[in-house]
């Protein structure tokens, strides 16, 4: 319970540090808007004029990735603050690449760009590249006038990909939905009141009683998660107590011989579950849906077969991990009867919410 409340806390506190914190890309590129605004501010007769901002080109994988929208969206945030230009909408930009009937991702050559910047108004444009080298992000961009073509500022930086992926994750499409599969050690937890009866048998002249009693389960296991579209995944995990199983009853034995001893029962779990998905900013996502889970107990001797509902908030620490927290409510219970020897005893039955926290790993 201690290391449950421990992970809640990390991610409650990585949420709202998200929130305050602006991050070592936005200052990088701020810096390289700057540099570009004080180029053309240098130039003769440089004024106040309208900006066209389009997201910067790059190859597909990055493109994939939307690591050209980000770096244009965090640089164009410089501009608009700064007010030397009157920076065009986002949304105009767009509207104009449909009816030019240009590529849907917003990146454009030069010449295209001039054009739209001119049909948007604007008297210049910002235009870059990114490229990956050796991990890193170089971005090179300029200022380019709409009326002559002529390059009015240019400029470069260089970014460390986790901190722009850290930085930007808002904009861009991360690791685990460019590469939409991932695998996570998860710890479930629930805590099952165990009202069950209590009973009493006889053999060979002595007494059994057993009397179940409220016990925590935190169980390990290790899930796999893909998502084949943008707003769904699938996830399949494994949880399992192994041969340490659960104590869940005791048992005492009174007659020719006495003895008191706690009942062990061992859980495996096999669960399915499709999901929808979002995001609730730029780096904790949500997912909601429904799935089914298979209870195995003391190695399939006694197993059945419960729907459930999942919640689950993800917090990325970067591009490739998160760190996860989630809520399952199964909407069957079963008793598990066991002791071989009366076959009727009933010593365990599963609370039916369970929380569980999970680190994940995408690729």
């Amino acid at each position: 319970m201690r290391l449950l409340k421990i992970f809640t806390m990390v991610l409650a506190y990585g949420c709202l540090a998200q929130s305050v914190y602006a991050g070592p890309a936005s200052a990088k590129l701020s810096g390289l808007a700057d540099e570009l605004i004080n180029g053309y501010l240098q130039k003769p007769q440089a004024a106040k004029a309208t900006l066209a901002v389009f997201q910067f080109n790059c190859e597909k994988k990055l493109e994939e990735r939307r690591v050209g929208f980000a770096v244009s969206e965090l640089m164009s945030h410089r501009f608009v603050a700064e007010g030397t230009f009157k920076v065009v909408e986002r949304g105009e930009l767009g509207k104009l690449l449909q009816e030019q009937r240009l590529q849907a991702s917003g990146a454009v050559n030069n010449s295209a760009a001039v054009r739209l910047g001119m049909l948007a108004g604007a008297g210049v444009v910002l235009l870059g590249n990114v490229q990956r080298v050796d991990g890193d992000f170089q971005v090179n961009a300029r200022l380019v006038s709409v009326e002559t073509g002529e390059v009015l500022a240019s400029g470069y930086a260089e970014l460390e990909e986790r901190v722009l992926e850290a930085d930007a994750y808002g904009y861009m499409t991360s690791v685990a939905r460019a590469h939409p599969v991932g695998i996570y050690f998860l710890y479930n937890f629930r805590r099952s009141a165990n009202d069950l009866p209590r009973s009493t048998r006889s053999s060979f002249g002595a007494t059994y009683e057993y009397d179940p009693h409220a016990f925590s389960a935190g169980i390990p296991g290790i899930g796999l998660r893909y998502t084949p579209f943008r707003k769904f995944q699938v996830d399949f995990a494994f949880i399992t107590t192994g041969r340490a199983g659960v104590k869940s009853a005791k048992e005492t034995v009174t007659g020719s011989w006495s003895n008191t001893s706690e009942m062990t029962t061992e859980i495996y779990g096999y669960r399915g579950i499709l999901a929808y998905q979002g995001a609730l900013s730029p780096r904790v996502n949500y997912a909601a849906g429904l799935g089914i889970t298979k209870y195995s107990l003391n190695s399939d001797r006694d197993s059945y077969t419960s729907p459930l509902l999942h919640t689950r908030l993800e917090y990325i620490l970067q591009g490739r991990i998160g760190l996860s927290l989630a809520a399952n409510y199964d909407l069957t219970r079963k008793t598990f009867f066991g002791v071989p020897a009366f076959g009727d005893v009933p010593l365990l039955k599963l609370d039916a919410f369970s929380v569980e926290p999970s680190l994940s790993i995408y690729f």
